[in-house]
Parts: structure tokens; C-alpha cells; sequence
């Protein structure tokens, strides 16, 4: 038995087109180019079926879209699985569902999965903006959805969208207190589901030059708000990150063994202007992070820093981490003491050795260079330290964001031939020079300098001011800083990314950044607000994670259980639930006639005005009878109006033959007779 089958309507399809376009639009820098090409043929396809220039594809093309598909999918990202190579898969077959969108039932279908796409979004950006251009397309989407449930002659785009708007706003009070109340727990997406890519480039490798890529990006590193203490200057804001301990010739890693290492936070450290209180030191800076997603285990902070957060611990080369790769966004408090010193100690032993290590070959005329300077300064460390910062400054030595690539012996190449480089070649090659004389040093990688707010409270990093910089073990000082950077190009670190601007490279791939265009002051402070606003959404919204929930909950609880928690949400939730129902119920529209109850009653107005006045029991045929029979110059048009009334009411015609239910009028037939009755009423000369 074969049932109905009603084609989408326009104003429907238009509806979901644009709903479909916009869920799509955020991962369009993503997803595979070629698959923006697939999208763009599969709306155009569609738009083409409706206008009967095109027919569906037939089931095998549509079977070969399918595995070809995500055949395609798997050879770009290697995978399946993951949230790129997911995102890709359902996207792809979120298009190709346009392909056999006939049924109103595909039509819902491409809603519900609408509001999926738009939601994987949250996979990649969690920003205020992006948040808002969700709820945007939320609305849209939603609109599609009262636009099905709509007849053609109650149309109209503005109202519909007006309407969705409202629903979703009816939504926002319950989604406030689920929000509030609701046991703050880690969401599906912060699952470690791909562990091999870096999100900040700042990895456990890094080869000369891999930094200077980041200073195209002008994303977002980390945010530190100042809760006390002075605001650190510029040349002070050394985030320190990873520690690379291990090198090879060329590239330079984490010692995963040291890194793994836990110790004892006071073990070797010692701070100035120490008090018998615990509000101890004067110059300590205390902050809170809202550190982006990095896929490393480490986070970031001034020096010395104490940090506060359950699942971070102090490794032994004084980096902070967790157990698992920070796949989400966290926020820690810390506090930091520029002024601390590493000092000397046996369990360092290990450590110093460790940071000795060198190649057995390769590079070999640095280290007979620096050999030899190190003898004729008298194996003096702290010398041979100036010396080399000396050298850095007065060769002819370069700072660019564009070094020229090194090929073997990376270190010969750099300080012999071609001198020019990014932080990355000169922290390198000063730990390669200070390791070939026995002195400990490793290479710190990180971020340096940031901006500060207007309001001077807060800090934004981005990934343009990462940054590698080195320590040497120094006898009677311990492990002490030292930016070989500083020597070839000191405005870098004293002006961070103001010293950048200038150089052609900064930025390279993004012209029309506005973090280019910073000495332009209406750029600069619409640029400053809305940074601003965003502070300010993920200090209170994305940073709102379960420590934070507890204590503010403690405020109104006391002792936060989840019984306290269970009646607030059904005390605070069932209260929102009871009183948007009710102002529903009140809302209603009470005894409101359909679109073609009003345009009949119109009709009979205009003739009421004229005498004839249908009687409360009369039919519309018996009214139109009397009427042409007084009336007959008028007879033609009120008939027609009248038949036109009867059909689409009562499916019957002026005969009294009742019309087959399969064969009569749809929804787009109820609009055509609909627009049709309107015309005939219009031009009704009474």
C-alpha cells in the first residue's frame, strides 16, 4: 500500500538550505577543501530537484557518495576516529542527507543533525563569539523547524524567525540554573581522543625554527588574571613550559624520565625577604591561568611558581603538569616569586649530569671554538657566559622570524654561516656551546612578554610571543636564567610583540589581522573591548569548572551535598518549568479564526455594508445564492469567492462532491487557494 508523499515546501527548504550553510560555515578552515566542494554541489543539487530541472540521485550513487566519501576522509586524516576526522565524517554525511531530502521526515532529520553540527563546534571553540554564533544558528535552525510545522499562507520569514527566537529565549532561564547547579563534570569532547597533536606547538620536540611558525598565529595561549601583587613588567614575563634536556643533533626533546620525576615543591629553593608569617613575601605575584587546550601534560607560569590545582604537580626540572594531556580549557591559581634562587644541592646530581649530554659527533667546530674561549677565560662559567652574549651582540648576528633552514651540522651552520635566526637557534646553539665545556644547561620553552589589559588586571599571551630561552647550572647560584635573545635583538623582550610589528613575517599568513594593525588606536581599542568581553566570558562561564561551582554554591549552601543540590534544582528548575507554563497557557490566543475564516469574514463586511448581512446559521452557498440573486452584476465573483472558501475549508465543491483526501489540498495548495481567495476578495467591486 503506498502512502502520500508531500514535497518540502519553499519556504521550508529555505529555511533548512540556511540552516544547513550556516551549521557548516564554523569548520570551514577545518574540514578538507575539496569537501567544501562536495557541500556547495549537494545544495546546489538540491536547489535543483526542487525547481524539476534535476532528479534525486538514484540509490547506487548515492551507496558510492557514501564509501567514497569517507574513503576520501580516511586518507586525508589517517583515521576515523578523533574529533577532525569525526567532525569530517558527520559533516559529509550531513550533506549528502540533502541528497534524498523529499519526505517531511528527511526534513526533520536534517534539523536534529543541524543542532548536532552546529553543537561539534564546541569541539574545536569555546570563545564568547563563537558561542554566540552558535546560538544564532540554534535560532535558525529552530525557525527551520517552525517553518515545517507551517502552511503556506502562514509564511512569513520575519515572524518565523521571531518566533523561534522567542522559543529559545523561553529556554534561556532553565538553561541558567541547569548550568548553575549541575554538577560540574569533564564534557565528552575533553576526552584525550588524539594525542598526537600538538594544539600550541610548543611540544616535546622542537627544532630550529618550529617557534618562528607560531609567530604567524595570533590564537590564543592562555589568560592570567592578577588577584595580588604587582603587574610584571614585560622583560619579567617568562611563562615557563616545557624543559628540553635531550638533543640530538638537531632536534631537542623532553627527558619524559625527568619529566615524570615528582619532587618535593621547597626542595633547593629559596626566596627572599622571608617572614615569619605565611604572608610572606613582598615581591610574590599571585594569578589565576585560564590556560587554552594544549594536548601537552605541562602548563604555564611565572617563576618560582606555587601552583594550586589538585591534578598539577611539580616535576623535578621545576615544570608543572598533570597525568593526562590538557585536552580542555583549565584554569589554576598560582603564585609565583620572581626572586627565588635553585640552589646548590646532591640531589641535583643526576639532573646536571643529564643536561652535560651531547652528541658523540657532529657540530664539531663549535665545540673546539668554544673550548677554547672557555680556556682563555679561565674556565670561568659566569665569563664564558658574558663572552658568548658578547659574541651575540657584536658579530654580525640577526634576529628574524624567517631563518634561513639548516641542513646538518645545524649548530656549525648557525654560528659559522648563516648567523641569523629565531630565539629557537640562539637558546639552542648557547646550550650546545655551554654543554661542549662541561657546564649543565638546558633549553626552556614557553612563552614570553604578553598584554596587558587596559584595566591593568589581567594578561593575554597569545601564541606570537612563544618563545625558548635557556638555564645553566652555576656553582653557588644553582639553575639561573639566561635569554641569549636579549643580546641580538632586545626589543623583543622588552617590547614583546610591539618588536614584532615591523618585521614583514609577523603574522605572514593573517595580513589583516588587527593584531598587526596595533598602532592604529580605533583598531587597537575596539580590539581591547572585545578581548575584553571575552575575558570576561571565560573567566565566568568557561572557567566555571567544579572548584569554582563549589565555592560559589558554598555561599548560598554552606555545606554543598548533592541532596542540597537535587531540591535547588528541583525547587529552582520546577518553579521556571511551572511559570513559563502558565504564562504559555495565559499567552494562548483564544478563539482566533484561521487565515481563511478571516479572509470570508472580510468578505462578508464588505457586503454586510451593503446591506446583506449573513444570517449566524446561514451556509456560505445558501449566503452566496441570496446575494447573486439581488445582486447579479456581482454573481460571477461571489460564487468564485465562496467556492474558493468551501474548497479549501471543507474539501467540497459548489456541486457538493467531496474531493479524495490523497488528492486534495496540501499545504502548498492550501497557499495557492489561499493567495487566490485573497486576490479575488481584493478585486471585488462592492
Amino acid at each position: 500500500m503506498s502512502h502520500a508523499i508531500y514535497p518540502i515546501p519553499r519556504n521550508s527548504l529555505i529555511w533548512l538550505l540556511v540552516s544547513v550553510s550556516l551549521a557548516l560555515l564554523p569548520h570551514f578552515t577545518r574540514l578538507p577543501e575539496w569537501m567544501w566542494g562536495v557541500a556547495l554541489a549537494a545544495l546546489l543539487w538540491r536547489i535543483q530537484v526542487f525547481r524539476e530541472r534535476w532528479r534525486f540521485p538514484n540509490k547506487w550513487l548515492r551507496v558510492a557518495f557514501v564509501f567514497g566519501g569517507a574513503a576520501a576522509i580516511f586518507y586525508f586524516y589517517g583515521t576515523l576516529l578523533g574529533p577532525e576526522a569525526g567532525v569530517a565524517l558527520l559533516t559529509l554525511a550531513y550533506t549528502f542527507k540533502l541528497l534524498e531530502m523529499y519526505r517531511e521526515r528527511d526534513a526533520y532529520l536534517i534539523v536534529i543533525l543541524s543542532y548536532f553540527v552546529i553543537a561539534t563546534n564546541y569541539l574545536f571553540e569555546r570563545g564568547l563569539f563563537s558561542t554566540l554564533y552558535s546560538l544564532f544558528v540554534a535560532v535558525v535552525i529552530t525557525a527551520s523547524l517552525v517553518g515545517l510545522n507551517q502552511s503556506r499562507f502562514n509564511s512569513d520569514f520575519k515572524k518565523t524567525f521571531v518566533l523561534a527566537g522567542r522559543m529559545m529565549l523561553h529556554s534561556v532561564p532553565l538553561m541558567l540554573v541547569l548550568f548553575v547547579l549541575v554538577p560540574r563534570i569533564s564534557p565528552l569532547w575533553s576526552m584525550n581522543l588524539d594525542n598526537n597533536k600538538a594544539k600550541t606547538g610548543i611540544s616535546d620536540r622542537m627544532t630550529p625554527g618550529d617557534i618562528s611558525e607560531l609567530s604567524k598565529s595570533s590564537e590564543l595561549a592562555f589568560r592570567a588574571e592578577i588577584l595580588s601583587g604587582p603587574v610584571p613588567k614585560e622583560q619579567d614575563m617568562y611563562w615557563r613550559g616545557a624543559v628540553f634536556s635531550i638533543f640530538d643533533g638537531r632536534t631537542w626533546s623532553v627527558d619524559r624520565e625527568l619529566f615524570a620525576a615528582k619532587r618535593d615543591i621547597w626542595h633547593g629553593i629559596q626566596l627572599p625577604n622571608e617572614k615569619s608569617s605565611d604572608e610572606t613575601f613582598e615581591s610574590r605575584i599571585h594569578y589565576k591561568v585560564f590556560l587554552e587546550p594544549t594536548n601537552q601534560e605541562w602548563v604555564f607560569a611565572l617563576p618560582f611558581a606555587e601552583v594550586r590545582h589538585r591534578d598539577l604537580s611539580m616535576s623535578f626540572n621545576l615544570t608543572w603538569s598533570r597525568e593526562e594531556r590538557i585536552t580542555n580549557s583549565l584554569s589554576y591559581e598560582a603564585i609565583s616569586y620572581p626572586d627565588y634562587s635553585n640552589q646548590v644541592n646532591q640531589v641535583d646530581f643526576i639532573e646536571r649530569e643529564l643536561n652535560k649530554q651531547l652528541p658523540s659527533s657532529g657540530d664539531i667546530r663549535s665545540r673546539a671554538w668554544a673550548i677554547k674561549q672557555y680556556r682563555r677565560l679561565e674556565e670561568d662559567p659566569e665569563k664564558f657566559i658574558e663572552f658568548l652574549f658578547r659574541h651575540f651582540n657584536q658579530e654580525p648576528f640577526s634576529y628574524t622570524l624567517r631563518p634561513t633552514p639548516l641542513q646538518i651540522n645545524t649548530i656549525d651552520q648557525f654560528m659559522f654561516t648563516t648567523r641569523n635566526g629565531f630565539c629557537t637557534h640562539y637558546a639552542g646553539a648557547f646550550v650546545f656551546l655551554l654543554r661542549s665545556v662541561g657546564i649543565p644547561a638546558r633549553m626552556i620553552g614557553g612563552y614570553q612578554g604578553g598584554d596587558i589589559s587596559d584595566s591593568g588586571n589581567y594578561i593575554t599571551v597569545r601564541q606570537y610571543s612563544a618563545h625558548a630561552w635557556a638555564e645553566a647550572w652555576l656553582p653557588g647560584k644553582g639553575w639561573t636564567r639566561f635569554d641569549p635573545t636579549m643580546a641580538v635583538a632586545p626589543e623583543r623582550i622588552f617590547d614583546g610583540a610591539e618588536g614584532l610589528i615591523n618585521d614583514a613575517n609577523f603574522l605572514a599568513d593573517s595580513p589583516l589581522s588587527p593584531y598587526r594593525m596595533r598602532n592604529w588606536p580605533i583598531l587597537a581599542s575596539l580590539r581591547n573591548s572585545l578581548e575584553h568581553l571575552d575575558y570576561l566570558w571565560t573567566k565566568w562561564v568557561v572557567g566555571y569548572n567544579s572548584s569554582t561551582q563549589y565555592e560559589f554554591l558554598g555561599r548560598f549552601m554552606g555545606r554543598v551535598t548533592p541532596e542540597k543540590i537535587a531540591y535547588a534544582l528541583a525547587l529552582i528548575g520546577g518553579g521556571c518549568v511551572l511559570i513559563f507554563a502558565f504564562l504559555l497557557i495565559w499567552e494562548r490566543p483564544r478563539n482566533k479564526p484561521d487565515p481563511m475564516d478571516r479572509l470570508y469574514l472580510k468578505f462578508c463586511e464588505r457586503l454586510a455594508r451593503k446591506g446583506f448581512k449573513r444570517e449566524p446559521k446561514e451556509a456560505p452557498f445558501d449566503f452566496a445564492k441570496r446575494v447573486s440573486e439581488q445582486l447579479p452584476q456581482i454573481a460571477n465573483k461571489v460564487n468564485r469567492i465562496t467556492a474558493l472558501y468551501v474548497k479549501s475549508k471543507y474539501g467540497v465543491t459548489a456541486s457538493g462532491t467531496e474531493i479524495n483526501r490523497n488528492q486534495g489540498p496540501n499545504r502548498d495548495r492550501l497557499g495557492s487557494l489561499y493567495y487566490e481567495l485573497k486576490q479575488e476578495i481584493r478585486s471585488l467591486k462592492v
